[in-house]
């Protein structure tokens, strides 16, 4: 989620249809040649379906349970079994090898509540699943035809807090409260063809110094990544996913959390080069790459990473309206980034002839039958096809 419980979004106004040409200027889609070895991988932000950091936007803490409430009608209005369907249908017409997935959320509900707020502490932790977005999820790709297996799950942020909930929840009581837990996940999937080393996944988070604790409760807000070392297309290349802090605040960038995203940044490329791969890291990077947020796009770029989408303006990818009903797009950064660094075999091709990258989810056929966005992000997709060897 953009502010993972801490604070309100970025206004965003208007976007581009960015779904078709590639760096190499092709203007068909073309994921999948026939007899031609490449790379197809996607990112995807599933967003946890409303805006879970309006939970603390409150004078006072008798005011959450409400507030929960009122956050978990929301999630259940963006219907993610539906945005599940219409993630699957993308995931079809590009069959990617790899597929890294941000904001994949697990919804548990503990009834009665348990809470104490004088210590606001949740007690004994709610573990009845309510919606766990991964199962919904890999069911649709299964309904879809498609086989892929879960290869890493990297579990982040978890917060627990007190429900109002319906009367019937605590049988005659009138006011019933309920204890509803939060956790998210960075997620990486792979299809069942794709050779991969089980022993080299990893999933993490970072230090704590590098976490963003949640002033005054002191809440903290771990974010980490997760990777995997594969061969595709006769490349041994390790793919990681991450979902770097949000910079801002009231759509202002805080000088301190600019400074924590870059040192994430910083710190995550020490951990995902070291083993001298070609490394692909793909994800929400809350950095966007026309220089209107932060500066850890440049830092990357400066420390010889490439981006997918090349030198070409627009890729937009955020952001819609939390109800995912807006219409029409009002996408107008890019900050949903495949980064690559290392050698993946692009031969005397280069970049512009090898790589190519597509925005999913952005055009109004992509949304639901009842009008819903599949995410408030749209998601990248990127296809790298290495020169066959002499």
């Amino acid at each position: 989620m953009k502010k993972a419980f801490a604070w309100v979004f970025v206004a965003t106004l208007l976007a581009a249809c960015d779904d078709v040409a590639g760096p190499s200027g092709e203007a068909e889609f073309q994921a999948v040649r026939t007899g031609q070895d490449q790379i197809v991988v996607m990112t995807r932000n599933l967003f946890v379906g409303a805006a879970v950091e309006d939970v603390f936007d409150v004078s006072s803490p008798e005011q959450i349970p409400l507030k929960v409430a009122e956050m978990w009608a929301a999630v259940q209005a963006t219907d993610f079994e539906a945005r599940a369907a219409a993630f699957a249908e993308e995931v079809s017409r590009f069959n990617p090898h790899l597929i890294g997935l941000q904001e994949v959320t697990t919804f548990y509900k503990q009834t009665p509540s348990d809470f104490d707020p004088e210590a606001f502490n949740p007690g004994t932790l709610a573990s009845d699943v309510q919606l766990d977005f991964l199962q919904v999820y890999m069911d649709a790709l299964t309904a879809a035809g498609l086989q892929y297996d879960v290869v890493a799950v990297a579990p982040h942020f978890t917060a627990e807090v007190p429900m109002l909930d319906i009367p019937d929840a605590c049988g005659s009581h009138l006011y019933c409260l309920s204890d509803m837990r939060l956790q998210d996940f960075d997620v990486i999937l792979a299809r069942s063809d794709v050779d991969y080393d089980a022993s080299s996944v990893v999933e993490a988070n970072f230090p704590k110094e590098l976490t963003l604790v949640m002033p005054p409760i002191g809440l903290p807000l771990p974010r980490g990544w997760a990777s995997v070392d594969a061969t595709v297309a006769g490349i041994d290349f390790r793919f990681a996913v991450t979902h770097l802090e949000p910079p801002d605040q009231n759509g202002v960038v805080v000088p301190e959390l600019e400074q924590l995203q870059r040192a994430q940044a910083g710190y995550l490329q020490t951990q995902l080069l070291g083993a001298g791969l070609p490394v692909i890291l793909l994800g929400d990077l809350n950095t966007d790459a026309y220089g209107q947020s932060t500066a850890t796009y440049g830092d990357f770029m400066a420390s010889g990473w490439t981006d997918a989408w090349g030198n070409r303006l627009q890729g937009h990818t955020c952001c819609q309206t939390e109800d995912l009903l807006t219409w029409p797009s009002i996408l107008d950064r890019r900050v949903d980034l495949i980064l690559m660094n290392g050698d993946f075999g692009l031969g005397p091709r280069g970049f512009e002839g090898g790589v190519q990258a597509w925005i999913v989810g952005s055009k109004g056929s992509d949304r639901t039958a009842d009008g819903l966005w599949p995410s408030d992000h749209a998601g990248v997709v990127a296809t790298l096809r290495p020169h066959p060897s002499d």
